[in-house]
């Protein structure tokens, strides 16, 4: 059976402004950051989203796999 997961919205310009607060939105536009679940190099195009880690904002990508795990990271925090 599939289970249903809340993904809740941002526009975009919010969000570029939360990660310019945590100083990260310049290392997206040039792609500078990788996703936490499986390094690949983020952009606008396939940022997936982010979650509050242990380290502060992680970000990851828009992979299925990658949404899946980083679920699972903020239920253990």
């Amino acid at each position: 059976m599939r289970q249903k997961i809340e993904i809740p919205a941002m526009i975009d310009r919010d969000l570029r402004t939360l990660l310019e607060e945590y100083g990260m939105a310049s290392k997206v536009d040039y792609g500078e950051i990788t996703c936490f679940c499986c390094d690949e190099p983020l952009t606008w195009d396939n940022l997936g989203g982010f979650i509050v880690h242990r380290e502060g904002l992680a970000l990851f990508c828009s992979a299925l796999d990658c949404i899946e795990k980083a679920k699972e990271e903020k239920s253990h925090a």
